[in-house]
């Protein structure tokens, strides 16, 4: 498997009316998953995976990170 580093490029491409970017096969995307894309200032492009339901889901739930913790609650064990 190939070892992603900062330095590597992908390269803008035309298909009928759109423009693709093939994403390199150590990111792991999953064929068929759909992301919303959102474009910064700066140029920075950003793809959101799209989850039907995020309250049913189990692919964002932030209670299970090391980070989340809710303002003023205490940890219950």
């Amino acid at each position: 498997m190939k070892t992603p580093t900062n330095h590597e490029s992908v390269k803008v491409r035309k298909q009928g009316n759109s423009t693709t970017i093939t994403l390199p096969k150590y990111l792991n995307v999953k064929v068929g998953q759909e992301y919303y894309p959102i474009k910064q200032d700066n140029g920075q492009i950003i793809l959101i995976p799209k989850v039907e339901d995020y309250f049913s889901s189990n692919e964002m739930d932030l209670t299970q990170h090391e980070s989340y913790k809710p303002e003023g609650a205490e940890w219950h064990d």
